[in-house]
């Protein structure tokens, strides 16, 4: 038997102890070596001025740094509402500007810079809310809404948002509680909010890139909107809401509004095809189910048609506007079919896909003519009333084909195999999907030629919504290739469900290559608690690897005035100016946040 010595021994029990230790020395001499953590930001943001004692903001009134930090007795509230909040981070230590008083007072931080640089907001959010709060510089219009809440609930890191590039002469930021709470995504409306802002870095723009900046230039954007939230939201029926959701992009970035009809044949307007969505529902899961049934049965019967405000609110942005459309989203479960329930749907059981088992699935077959004729019917809709084009949202209810009848005549005539001995993965049967949806998309092809050209659209436009690259649309036989050789569709909008799913542009912009079609990947996803810096890193990625232009799921105003239309500034921020991301908060009102922090005993 081997044996160990007493000192052997007794080392062996120590290195465990030991050697995390030796790992934390050597790391931290390579962090001394490497000089301090760079947080994502490029030299050039690193050395600009930064603002992180925000006692200088104006009016002197309109703040308190009496209660800075809680070892100090609460204040009386100032004039204005706003406290000073004391902090350190990793990077600097600062004096942050926050309140939670909707009606608080407009503040400006006085910039004292000329010249063009690059405006970067440092914003974090604490236990339980989300910071938002809306900035301008002075003179301009629009308010920009900038907001997040990166840390689940627990509190978040510091980051800097890279807001915009701009001529600083004669110009101060002013800052305010958010005012328009449209401009957010709806799901984060009645979370609570912290207006709050902890830095201001402006850094100088070098001469060669002035001049880039100063280059007219501009893409194509998409927002798109489902036609159903504005209505599940408003208070109130009346047309203040189709207008109100569109006018937040009026004089902005964007070019195309996609404009709902809500999903299948289930429509928000007056129409012989289709089932208004709500139609004879009582029992309604949210309330805002029971308001949108509300609001849109009410301004039908006042004469009002949600769809024409649309488009005409888009036309006087000078916008064009296409309908999209869900074509699978014809209805949901219990409780929420009282809401999304179709007639047609209902009535027809036997158009049904179907499974290799012979079991159907929710969803009806495009290889049906009567259900490509009830889809076509609500298409038309749009097209009498004047829309510029149509969008189908493929990756919104899928498959469109499966194991039906139909398709099992196809496969058999062609191959004498019964389809549903094989499985779905076949490249034959792939194929055969392929062929019938493409069939479908050449009878849209075929009602937008014959429409004719509107004021904004010399040909009506078809665009697509589809998966994140070619395998996973063939999987369903959503043969984009196909498509855009066949100069069947005008515009291709990649799309990927969760935030960290990635879209294949590249594969993309070399499928479409040679043809007309244009490629505007989608910035959003399913989810929405997106930075600003990190929709810049999509764009800047997307436009290097192709993209014509953009797209986003879900677009809110928030979105509206950040020049996304511009791969040249993407490119800017990304290389040369882009700011600090992911900052530790150390210490927060005089209280240790690296360990135990405050709020664990709440």
């Amino acid at each position: 038997m081997f044996f160990l010595s007493s000192s052997c021994r007794l080392r062996l029990l120590l290195f465990p102890l030991l050697f995390p230790l030796l790992v934390i020395a050597l790391s931290d001499q390579t962090r001394s070596q490497e000089g301090p953590p760079r947080f994502d930001a490029t030299d050039a943001a690193l050395a600009g001025k930064l603002i992180s004692d925000l006692t200088c903001a104006l009016p002197r009134t309109a703040w308190t740094d009496a209660d800075s930090n809680v070892h100090k007795p609460i204040a009386a509230p100032p004039a204005g509402r706003w406290r000073i909040i004391d902090y350190t981070s990793q990077l600097y230590p600062g004096r942050a500007l926050m309140t939670t008083t909707p009606d608080s007072a407009t503040v400006t931080i006085p910039l004292n810079r000329t010249g063009w640089h690059a405006v970067s907001i440092g914003m974090s959010e604490r236990q339980w809310e989300q910071a938002a709060v809306e900035v301008r510089l002075t003179g301009d219009k629009h308010w920009q809404l900038l907001r997040h809440s990166a840390g689940k609930g627990w509190g978040g890191p510091l980051f800097e948002e890279p807001w915009r590039f701009a001529d600083l002469t004669g110009k101060q930021l002013e800052v305010r509680y958010p005012r328009d709470l449209n401009a957010m995504v709806a799901s984060f409306r009645d979370k609570p909010i912290v207006a709050s802002i902890y830095s201001v870095r402006t850094t100088p723009v070098t001469p060669e890139h002035v001049k880039l900046l100063q280059e007219p230039r501009h893409r194509p954007l998409v927002y798109i909107n489902d036609g159903f939230g504005i209505f599940y939201n408003a208070p109130e029926p009346g047309p203040q809401i189709v207008k109100q959701a569109l006018a937040g992009f009026a004089d902005s970035d964007w070019d195309v509004a996609a404009f709902g009809n809500i999903g299948g044949d289930l429509v928000n307007f007056p129409a012989a095809a289709g089932t208004l969505a709500g139609k004879d529902g009582w029992d309604f899961r949210r309330p805002g189910d029971r308001r949108c049934a509300e609001n849109l049965a009410a301004m039908i019967a006042a004469g009002e048609d949600p769809l024409q405000q649309a488009i005409d609110q888009a036309h006087a942005q000078q916008q064009k506007l296409w309908m999209y459309l869900r074509p699978q989203a014809y209805t949901a479960e219990p409780p929420y079919d009282h809401i999304l329930r179709s007639e047609f749907f209902a009535a027809h059981p036997e158009l049904r896909c179907e499974e290799s088992d012979g079991s159907a699935v929710s969803k009806l077959s495009l290889a049906y003519p009567a259900v490509r004729k009830n889809l076509n019917a609500v298409l038309a809709e749009a097209l009498k009333r004047d829309a510029d084009g149509l969008t189908i949202a493929f990756v919104r209810g899928y498959p469109c084909v499966r194991y039906e009848e139909p398709v099992r005549a196809l496969f058999r005539e062609r191959y004498g195999v019964d389809p549903r001995r094989l499985p779905d993965s076949d490249p034959r049967l792939r194929l055969l999907w392929a062929e019938l949806v493409t069939g479908w998309l050449k009878e849209v092809r075929q009602m937008l030629d014959e429409a004719g050209p509107t004021e904004r659209s010399a040909r009506r436009e078809l665009a697509v919504i589809v998966g994140p690259d070619l395998d996973w649309n063939m999987r369903f036989g959503f043969d984009v290739f196909a498509w855009a050789q066949a100069g069947l569709v005008d515009v291709v909008m990649p799309y990927a469900y969760v935030e960290d799913g990635e879209i294949n542009v590249r594969e993309f912009a070399q499928a479409i290559e040679g043809t007309k079609v244009r490629l505007l990947p989608s910035l959003g996803t399913y989810q929405q608690n997106v930075t600003i810096a990190e929709t810049r890193r999509r764009a800047h990625r997307y436009y290097a690897a192709g993209a014509d232009g953009l797209s986003r799921w879900d677009c809110y105003s928030q979105w509206a005035r950040l020049r996304l239309d511009d791969p040249v500034r993407q490119q800017l921020w990304l290389e040369h100016y882009f700011p600090p991301q992911h900052i530790k908060l150390t210490e927060f009102a005089g209280q240790n946040l690296k360990a135990f922090g405050p709020m664990l005993g709440f």
